[in-house]
């Protein structure tokens, strides 16, 4: 639920700050302008100070929606490289990252609980019993390859993950500057 509620939040956010910049600077811009500055038959040579601002109001808009969507493939990039992590460790997030162990893990315990029932109904001599025992050890040597081989897998998933995770952290950075570059540039318009 917070994964969907973030972003929402952060747009509310992004069309509040646009509008009320956006309402603060009309009564100053149309101090600014009057009407027939530039004649209707001449093309303008100079845009207007309105017209100024209003292009900086857009590309503002324009970077406060890139840092939003960079802020979301930062949170994706971390929350899968935590996934990785916790894998890499032996965690249970290895099922997440292949769910055929779990799936292995579910057939394994139903096995055990057979071959314990074929225990204690026909003793460890009892040929059910003996098939279900192999059975059991194969399947559980055929889980642990598939573990190593999941590790193997998710240990180079987690060095793309690192590198996503830091390539997204950047984007962050550079779409934060040009940001605060773009809200410089409007006040800056603004106070001339």
């Amino acid at each position: 639920m917070r994964l969907f509620a973030l972003p929402r939040r952060h747009f509310v956010f992004a069309s509040i700050l646009s509008l009320s910049i956006t309402a603060l600077l009309n009564p100053f811009v149309q101090a600014q302008t009057r009407a027939g500055d530039a004649p209707a038959t001449q093309p303008a040579a100079k845009p207007t100070p309105r017209d100024q601002i209003t292009a900086k109001v857009e590309t503002l808009t324009r970077q406060i929606a890139t840092q939003l969507e960079a802020r979301r493939q930062v949170d994706r990039a971390d929350s899968a490289l935590a996934i990785y992590k916790e894998a890499a460790a032996g965690g249970k997030a290895i099922q997440t990252c292949d769910p055929i162990l779990k799936q292995n893990q579910d057939n394994i315990g139903q096995i055990e609980i057979e071959c314990e029932v074929a225990l204690q109904t026909g003793g460890s001599e009892n040929a059910r019993y003996k098939s279900l025992a192999k059975r059991l050890e194969m399947m559980k040597q055929a889980n642990a390859r598939q573990i190593e081989s999941a590790k193997t897998k998710i240990a180079q998933s987690l060095e793309e993950a690192k590198f996503e995770a830091a390539a997204a952290h950047t984007r962050l950075e550079i779409a934060t500057a040009q940001l605060e570059a773009a809200k410089r540039e409007l006040i800056d318009l603004i106070a001339h």
